[in-house]
């Protein structure tokens, strides 16, 4: 009788511990509250959680265009006459979008400064008139500005490339929008 119970105590033992396994396997499928971590190398693997991101990212000659979506704000710069102001909400496929960019191009590891336009040698490039672009991200806690200039001595280094793939994305999205509210363009041009 006494190896009899032993026996059972064994078989509902690992039953437990397989019913634990499988709750423990289907709680860190569940969306809401995971964390995704993102490998080295900037590929993704599982979905990207929505609402951990907020930019402001201003933009043009000047960089008086201007988008903070903490602010669901954008200022479109007229350039002859004064900037105006709209609100302008990105959804949950827009902040994908540019968080998936920020993170397939490593955003958080991108130099602050792609901004100097002499190299070591001291040849310069200029650029008139100078489109130039700041970025800051914050996402999931953890914020990192990165200023980028038409100018730049390096126009295709690693980082530079992966900067301005992020802000195609960006601008891309903000075109879209510019055309959904209507927005008009300057009567006038930077030359």
């Amino acid at each position: 009788m006494a190896l009899k119970f032993d026996l059972m105590v064994v078989v509902v033992t690992i039953g437990l511990l397989a019913a634990l396994a499988v709750l423990h396997g289907l709680k860190d499928d569940m969306p809401g509250g995971t964390i995704v971590q993102v490998p080295t190398g900037g590929t993704l693997e599982g979905p990207v959680p929505s609402g951990t991101l907020s930019i402001r990212y201003s933009f043009g000659v000047g960089e008086k265009n201007v988008l903070d979506t903490s602010r669901n704000l954008y200022i479109k710069d007229m350039v002859c006459d004064p900037p105006r102001d709209y609100e302008m909400v990105l959804d949950d496929d827009d902040t994908d979008e540019i968080q998936e960019a920020l993170l397939r191009n490593d955003f958080f590891d991108i130099p602050e400064d792609l901004t100097e336009n002499c190299d070591s040698s001291g040849r310069c490039m200029d650029v008139s008139p100078l489109f130039s672009a700041t970025l800051t991200a914050t996402m999931n806690g953890e914020k990192r500005t990165v200023k980028w200039a038409a100018n730049y001595y390096n126009p295709k280094g690693p980082d530079v490339v992966k900067f301005r793939e992020i802000k195609a994305v960006i601008e891309e999205i903000i075109s879209e929008k510019e055309e959904e509210l209507d927005i008009p363009e300057p009567r006038c041009a930077y030359l």
